[in-house]
């Protein structure tokens, strides 16, 4: 099985993504250092990962002057978001992060503060706080339950992440001159949710996929918070997971 088109590549190495042995083929050499905490010289793998044309010609313009092994590897996030839909896995735009024990997500458009609250909450809480993710983790669904993995696409903060476990939740972040947070109802969250999915939606199969992930998270609390980006708003943010789990 392959999930790409080119066959002609310079170089191929074993990887595991969310437990998922990957064979991924790479035009630039330089591109596999970005990968080498998931490399696995003997994975076994029957899946075949690259960018392909199509990808470039969809996701590669803004990256037309990056170095080739740079675009590479920004590239193949999307790629190996649809290859990962065949098998019950997606990459996901937000920053991963255990609370008292518990994965949550983090999700927002870009620029809206997720790596603020993250920094926040490891000042506040330290040792209760630690890291998957810390831009696009890779959600796996397994029945009605959703667990949370690192990926190789930790953000341009580059924080290093950990080992993930069984999503608690998600907290929706917003920015506001107030600190508030509120429960959201499975039909408040849905769209903001799939908004952060990485995939085609004109792909009926990708679409199907993640729409059966929607559904499992929405079955966990979600929560909005609107925010200053000021340690109370994480403080906020960090009493209202942790009281959730105690009731």
């Amino acid at each position: 099985m392959s999930c790409g088109l080119f066959s002609q590549m310079k170089m191929k190495i074993e990887i595991k993504l969310a437990g998922l042995p990957l064979r991924l083929r790479l035009e630039h050499a330089e591109t596999a250092a970005y990968f080498e905490p998931y490399t696995l010289p003997d994975a076994d793998a029957d899946v075949d990962l690259y960018v392909t044309a199509e990808d470039f010609a969809r996701d590669g313009g803004p990256l037309s002057d990056a170095p080739g092994a740079f675009q590479e590897y920004s590239l193949l996030v999307a790629a190996s978001s649809r290859c990962l839909l065949r098998h019950g896995r997606v990459v996901y735009h937000g920053v991963a992060v255990k609370l008292g024990g518990r994965a949550w997500l983090i999700t927002a458009p870009s620029g809206t503060g997720k790596t603020t609250q993250y920094k926040w909450l490891k000042t506040l809480y330290r040792e209760k706080v630690s890291l998957i993710c810390g831009d696009k983790p890779i959600l796996e669904r397994r029945g009605e339950r959703v667990y949370v993995h690192p990926s190789p696409w930790p953000g341009k903060e580059r924080f290093p992440g950990g080992p993930g476990g069984a999503l608690a939740g998600i907290v929706l972040l917003e920015q506001a001159q107030e600190n508030t947070v509120s429960r959201l109802t499975a039909r408040e969250a849905v769209f903001p949710l799939f908004r952060e999915f990485l995939y085609v939606p004109e792909m009926e199969e990708e679409a199907r996929e993640v729409g059966r992930m929607a559904e499992a998270m929405l079955r966990l609390p979600v929560w909005k918070l609107r925010n200053r980006g000021d340690e109370a708003s994480a403080r906020l943010l960090y009493e209202t997971v942790t009281e959730y789990e105690t009731i």
